[in-house]
């Protein structure tokens, strides 16, 4: 969704801030389950077609200045398949690797939204409209490619996210025409820029309301078009109370004629996020064989995804037969969110079926799932490091929980198993 600037006036810079406020949701009218059109009156609708993407890339925030990220991927395809009703040039795919559940996330709180989806072969789905993380609402219905009435969403409640979980893995999605309906009302309110100077070096000094705790990103572009904003700083933490405002400075172009800045309310800060650049601080380790350790790996890649250090499954040669070693998070407390996301990176080299898997276990250490995904050795092994972004699964009732890295291979009598699996940049967050 497009938004109007605050301007700085007699100033070449203008400047935006962005921020909606938590509020209570209403009960839900009706839901958009097989519709032919969607919103009758949407504010805008987002086609794919806006930008240029590679075919096959992985989207997820490009979109984001027109109101829409993807969590926690989805790739891109540029085919037209006039045959496909509604799906018209450009459109998001799952798969490959699959992803699923897969979420729209707005960037303001909606009444309404909708969005086509198409399914081969057919898949029942469940279609979950969330508000910070919270479950409002949700329905069951099937996902198919040859039924023309393809629009699915929500009206008259208040929502940030579409979750779309489809039961057959096997089945390929395609997401196209995202239309955003209005605002929700409580959740629009603006904080002020207070203040912006610019020195003849290019630094820029930004100030604006704040909010102790709460994260803001800057970003900057020279013609507002999108996909023309560039982040310049983010997670700029609001000063504690009893400050009211956040000033920073930022370098800015000094021979452009003009620039713009704006300011995002980024949300609060992660439940847990480190580089292992303090080695492993509050984490645990466990296990028989090649130990999990800390520090800058000297074999694999031969360096962290960013800064010096890392966890890894022995910082130097090859990991040993029957390792069987777990890493785990400190106990991370969600507050009431049941839905939270793990990012993080890994770099993999092992033996076919020998690698690594994710499980989220209570407090106490007992298991509460092991998560489908494996990291499997062979085909699964890596040339460098890899990103990888989780929605975790709900929990109910929501409560304080553990992430379990676990390394497992087997006594096979090969010396050549790889330098095993390393865990970079761990970051989860609501």
């Amino acid at each position: 969704m497009k938004r109007k600037l605050k301007l700085s006036v007699g100033h070449p810079l203008s400047i935006l801030s962005l921020a909606y406020f938590a509020a209570g949701s209403t009960a839900l009218a009706d839901p958009i389950d097989l519709s032919p059109d969607g919103l009758a009156d949407p504010v805008s609708t987002i086609t794919f077609d806006e930008l240029e993407i590679a075919d096959t890339a992985e989207v997820s925030t490009e979109f984001a200045d027109l109101g829409v990220t993807l969590l926690p991927n989805l790739y891109y395809r540029t085919g037209d398949h006039p045959d496909w009703q509604n799906v018209a040039g450009p459109n998001l795919r799952t798969g490959d690797p699959e992803v699923n559940p897969f979420s729209i996330k707005f960037g303001s709180v909606l009444t309404s939204a909708a969005v086509t989806l198409i399914a081969q072969p057919p898949t029942p789905a469940t279609i979950t409209a969330i508000l910070n993380g919270e479950d409002v609402e949700s329905f069951e219905t099937t996902i198919s490619i040859d039924n023309p009435d393809n629009y699915f969403g929500f009206t008259d409640i208040n929502f940030d996210e579409i979750e779309v979980d489809y039961s057959d893995r096997g089945t390929r999605l395609r997401v196209d025409n995202v239309q955003l309906g209005e605002e929700a009302e409580g959740f629009g309110d603006r904080f002020r820029i207070t203040g912006v100077a610019r020195a003849p070096d290019g630094v820029v000094d930004l100030t604006w309301e704040s909010e102790a705790g709460t994260l803001y990103d800057i970003e900057m572009s020279v013609d507002q078009t999108t996909g023309s904003w560039q982040p310049i700083m983010l997670g700029v933490l609001g000063e504690p109370d009893p400050a009211t405002t956040t000033s920073i400075s930022v370098q800015g172009q000094v021979d452009a004629p003009m620039q713009y800045f704006r300011v995002r309310r980024a949300g609060t800060p992660p439940l847990l996020e480190t580089s292992f650049e303090d080695g492993m601080a509050d984490w645990t380790v466990s296990g028989d064989g090649t130990p999990w350790e800390f520090g800058t790996p000297s074999s694999g890649p031969g360096a962290a995804n960013t800064g010096t250090g890392v966890a890894a499954t022995g910082l130097a040669g090859d990991y040993a037969d029957g390792t069987m070693v777990q890493l785990r998070t400190p106990v991370i407390d969600p507050g009431e969110t049941q839905r939270v996301n793990l990012d993080f990176f890994y770099y993999l080299e092992a033996t076919a079926n020998e690698g690594g898997q994710i499980s989220l276990l209570e407090s106490d250490g007992r298991l509460i799932v092991n998560l489908e995904k494996l990291y499997l050795g062979g085909e699964g092994n890596t040339a460098e490091w890899t990103e990888e972004n989780i929605r975790l699964p709900k929990l109910e009732p929501a409560r304080p929980f553990i992430v379990q890295f676990a390394f497992l291979s087997v006594e096979d009598g090969n010396p050549d198993n790889g330098t095993g699996w390393l865990i970079d940049d761990v970051r989860v967050s609501k």
